[in-house]
């Protein structure tokens, strides 16, 4: 019984917040397009579509918020929705 509460106590103890790990990109107008973006997907945010930052998570830990790389290379050829709604970075 003790061993039983001793292991429960040893589980409850344990962290159960998990830290957001973000890419924060910033470009600046170096006369050359970047090899990849990440790019906001989080349709409840203004920050939808956008190059992500870390307000694109708001202030939640909700999985469903997420930053996803594209690269020039996937713009090769627009023919997908995400494509022609994303490939505008590479610009």
């Amino acid at each position: 019984m003790i061993r039983l509460l001793l292991f429960l106590v040893v589980l409850l103890s344990c962290g159960t917040e998990t830290e957001i790990v973000y890419r924060y990109i910033e470009y600046r107008d170096l006369g050359t397009t970047p090899e990849e973006v990440w790019v906001c997907y989080n349709p409840q945010s203004q920050h939808h579509g956008k190059l992500c930052t870390p307000d694109c998570y708001g202030n939640s830990t909700d999985y469903t918020k997420f930053c996803w790389k594209i690269t020039r290379e996937d713009c090769v050829e627009i023919s997908n929705d995400w494509e022609q709604k994303n490939c505008h970075f590479f610009d």
